[in-house]
């Protein structure tokens, strides 16, 4: 083996392993960020409309996002909806209901792709800041689009939950080879990269003295 390639290799190894791991984090993070997170108005009858960008080949959910910030557990599920956690029966609230209509289309064509007209109850999701109520489902090929959100029926009781529309891939869906990309390498990645950036460090360093 050339002496200067062999003196080499740990370096180009490293410049490697390093270069490959960012570059993967920053495409996961672009292939899987939420198209879509906005405010709306609640309080009274309304509409709102953005371009979205869909990055994969798979299912994205329509959904409210709520804040639930210092308000008390019970309140939040008394607004949202307690997502069948209480059991079973009438005393399971399902929130205060929004009459809404949402429509997706391709820029300057006519007709929708997808859409429906819906009165959303209950909760979808919980998180420690967050909470959502399922409006839809989105399947279309990438690309790009025009969202329209139509609230028909207020509920201004909502309001103090700073309320906002998102668009996101459904969480650990792996539908898509870029999915399935994102999920396993997050898992893999650190347990490989890391071990081989280290030891090629070393010896890179190593072959300097």
């Amino acid at each position: 083996m050339n002496p200067h390639f062999r003196r080499s290799l740990p370096k180009n190894l490293f410049m490697t392993v390093t270069v490959g791991a960012i570059g993967f984090w920053y495409w996961s993070g672009w292939v899987s960020e939420s198209p879509l997170l906005a405010p709306i108005e609640l309080t009274a009858p309304g509409s709102m409309e953005r371009s979205v960008q869909l990055r994969v080949p798979q299912p994205y959910e329509l959904s409210f996002e709520f804040t639930r910030g210092s308000i008390a557990h019970e309140r939040v599920t008394a607004l949202v909806g307690e997502m069948g956690l209480c059991g079973s029966g009438p005393s399971c609230g399902k929130g205060v209901p929004i009459e809404v209509e949402w429509s997706l289309s391709i820029p300057n064509t006519q007709g929708n792709v997808a859409g429906s007209r819906l009165t959303t109850n209950d909760a979808s999701g919980f998180s420690n800041l967050e909470v959502w109520r399922r409006i839809g489902e989105v399947n279309v090929p990438p690309g790009e689009y025009k969202l329209r959100v139509a609230i028909l029926q207020p509920a201004p009781e909502l309001a103090v939950l700073k309320p906002a529309i998102r668009l996101s891939l459904f969480p650990k869906d792996t539908t898509s080879w870029q999915m399935f990309a994102v999920w396993w390498g997050a898992l893999i990645l650190p347990f490989v990269a890391l071990p081989v950036a280290l030891i090629t460090a070393y010896l890179w360093l190593r072959s300097r003295r």
